[in-house]
């Protein structure tokens, strides 16, 4: 596991990015990396970023802040 430092009280999460697609031998969807944006850098990105067959997602806070986001791994069973 790796962390995500920012810089004190004065740097914020501002968005969310990354590359989503069909994974392992059924194909099921997964996010393949994920990219963390502030409002003093973007950090590097995590994962696996992939091209064709995989969909680049963008998630920004409109003139806020990004105060939580949830993500698992695994399958879910209906």
């Amino acid at each position: 596991m790796e962390l995500v430092n920012l810089d004190g009280m004065d740097e914020y999460l501002t968005g969310i990015s990354g590359f989503y697609g069909p994974e392992g031998y059924n194909g099921v969807e997964a996010i393949t990396s994920i990219t963390f944006h502030t409002n003093k850098t973007t950090h590097r990105s995590y994962g696996r970023e992939m091209g064709a067959g995989y969909t680049l997602f963008n998630s920004t806070a409109t003139s806020g802040r990004v105060v939580g986001f949830m993500a698992g791994n695994g399958l879910m069973d209906f």
